[in-house]
């Protein structure tokens, strides 16, 4: 069987316009469709778009949402323990990353 290739650019924008045809918002589509195809780039195909049928199937039935914010269940001057309610990992971690560096930079652990 032959290899079909695409351009990481072009598979970028197929997976965004599916997730974007599931319902997911323009920016969360974006930043999910990268981190995936980026994924493959790297070598890590079991975190690229090998998901995206998961994925899709996980929003039609309600076991991954879009357009989450996560609860914060604990909170202390340099720890954020946060549940993610179903929502997309690659979004929620990268806000979660950004989060703790703004919480923990005042007590020079940042």
């Amino acid at each position: 069987m032959e290899k079909v290739r695409y351009s990481p650019e072009k598979l970028t924008t197929f997976v965004r316009d599916l997730f974007r045809a599931a319902g997911v918002g323009e920016s969360e589509a974006s930043e999910v469709a990268t981190s995936l195809i980026e994924s493959n780039l790297r070598g890590h195909e079991s975190h690229g778009v090998l998901r995206v049928g998961d994925y899709l199937d996980g929003l039609r039935t309600g076991e991954l949402c879009s357009g989450v914010e996560w609860q914060v269940l604990t909170e202390t001057p340099a720890v954020l323990v946060a549940d993610g309610r179903r929502g997309f990992g690659q979004v929620l971690a990268r806000r979660l990353v950004v989060a703790l560096a703004e919480k923990c930079r005042p007590l020079g652990i940042a």
